[in-house]
């Protein structure tokens, strides 16, 4: 078994059953490809979920008995034994980016491929280091093969027999692991990174510090796999060389689709010290560090812990794509943290899912998603604001009349004075006066003025607190109408009322004194 390369393919299998390969049946070829796919992935992704990767690789040695498939590059597609291989199928872009970065242009299997082959070609896509060695499994350039081919030389001295491998799932998983080169200590190889130069050097250390980084992501030290992620992100910034640069590219591509990127996301709860490098770790990795943070605010079950990654999310302002997959998640929670985060990052694109939670079965969700309606500025947001005026939970109004405040600069008072005269709850009236002292047109001067002044009528009478709320919100407007009616007031018949009208002129007076 080998591969070999022949004008940009790449050959996996017997040499001479390949020359002609038998077509395999459709499905067979369409199941090989899942389960290649998804073993690449797990080297890519998954490197320690060993148990995963042996299932699946019985399950495609199984497979790959039924016939040949060819897996070849089309277009930006993969076609298996001709036939198109989803693209929205798991692992196919992470698959079709691996060949298109090695060069290669296909890749064949025939009936004949034993798991050591199958599982050494995944590794080799992954960049695993040490994968495709051994007598069975030779990776070759894609470069095209020579006429004539070259007798390498002699090795001057005949090396010891090279021990019997166990060829099971089992046994070849063993095999990889105890092969692993011992990485020395993490401070050393720290050390030695930092003053490293040469290229072969930092490459073979880069493959060092991934190995410590996934150990320690292993045994749950959150602090040196931070450490050991943040040095390689700081040191890619000194590259110029574009070898050397890609070289850590894809270093940092490698660690972010493993359990190290979760383990520094992690931290920001554990080892709260290592805040700057973490996010700058979780910055460098785009989507897939908001991936990371996502995932941990959603399995966080302390309230002041979902608060630290949801900060985290609006420092990086990323991760848009996974939140506006997560307001179709049955778990009310999930759905009502996704919004809040849409409505806070303001996102254009989740103005049509966050309307159709509108209508959402928990009270919670449907909050969640008038409120950051509210804050998206989009088309929808007014009329959303509106309706949130008039919502049977108090606290939505209020927050309806506050984001209409932060609108004010393209909004008109006309909502929140027509939602006032229906209004029965003394809070939220107090609240929705404010936000009139914000706005401080004409009309909403006018209504405080007319809440602010006595009830006529000998039986009746207005709540003290309401009248005192809308004077404060006068001293706010500041218009001269707004100052002429707090003068009135201060000779009231009710004496908290005139106490508040001459505080309210006092601290006008006193700021336009300080100010000018």
């Amino acid at each position: 078994m080998e591969w070999r390369a022949r004008g940009g393919f790449v050959y996996l299998g017997n040499p001479r059953v390949n020359e002609s390969p038998a077509p395999a049946i459709m499905d067979q070829s369409a199941t090989f490809a899942r389960l290649f796919v998804r073993l690449v992935w797990l080297a890519l992704r998954e490197p320690t979920n060993v148990e995963e990767q042996k299932v699946t690789l019985r399950a495609l040695v199984t497979v790959s008995r039924s016939g040949a498939v060819r897996l070849e590059m089309r277009q930006g597609t993969i076609a298996a034994n001709d036939q198109e291989v989803p693209a929205l199928l798991p692992g196919v872009a992470e698959l079709r980016e691996r060949m298109t970065a090695k060069g290669l242009r296909a890749i064949e299997a025939d009936a004949s491929a034993t798991a050591a082959d199958l599982l050494g070609a995944a590794r080799s896509l992954a960049d695993v280091p040490g994968a495709g060695s051994g007598a069975s499994v030779r990776l070759v350039s894609a470069a095209p093969v020579p006429a004539a081919p070259v007798q390498a030389a002699p090795p001057p001295a005949a090396p010891p027999p090279p021990a019997r491998v166990n060829t099971t799932p089992n046994g070849l998983f063993e095999h990889f692991a105890a092969a692993r080169p011992s990485a020395g200590t993490p401070g050393a190889l720290l050390e030695s990174f930092d003053a490293a130069t040469g290229a072969t050097l930092l490459t073979r250390l880069l493959d060092e510090l991934v190995r410590t980084a996934e150990d320690a992501a292993r045994e749950g030290n959150q602090a040196l796999a931070t450490d050991v992620f943040h040095r390689i992100v700081a040191r890619e910034r000194q590259m110029h060389d574009a070898d050397l640069r890609r070289a850590f590219m894809l270093t940092i591509r490698r660690l972010s689709h493993s359990a190290v990127l979760r383990a520094v996301a992690r931290g920001l709860v554990r080892d709260s010290a290592r805040r700057d490098q973490q996010l700058a770790v979780l910055a460098r990795t785009g989507e897939d560090g908001a991936d990371a943070l996502i995932e941990q605010l959603v399995a966080a079950e302390e309230r002041s812990d979902r608060r630290i990654y949801f900060d985290a999310l609006l420092e990086l302002r990323a991760g848009v794509p996974t939140l506006l997959h997560m307001l179709g998640d049955p778990r009310w929670f999930v759905a009502r943290n996704a919004a809040v985060l849409l409505g806070e990052l303001g996102t254009p694109d989740a103005e049509q899912p966050l309307s159709e939670l509108l209508h959402h079965d928990d009270e919670r969700v449907r909050h969640a998603a008038t409120i950051a309606l509210m804050r998206l500025g989009t088309a929808r947001s007014m009329p959303a604001i509106e309706a949130a005026l008039r919502d049977g939970a108090p606290q939505i109004r209020l927050q309806a009349a506050a984001i209409l405040v932060e609108r004010r600069a393209d909004a008109s008072a006309a909502p929140l004075i027509d939602a006032l005269d229906a209004e029965k709850d003394d809070e939220v009236k107090a609240g929705f006066y404010q936000a009139l002292g914000s706005f401080g047109t004409p009309e909403a001067v006018q209504k405080l003025i007319s809440a602010a002044q006595p009830e006529r009528g000998i039986f009746r009478r207005k709540p003290v607190a309401l009248r005192i709320a809308a004077i404060q919100a006068l001293a706010a407007a500041a218009t001269p109408a707004a100052l002429d009616a707090l003068v009135a007031l201060q000779g009231d018949r009710e004496k908290e009322v005139q106490r508040a009208a001459v505080e309210a002129l006092a601290g006008k007076w006193e700021n336009r004194s300080v100010g000018g």
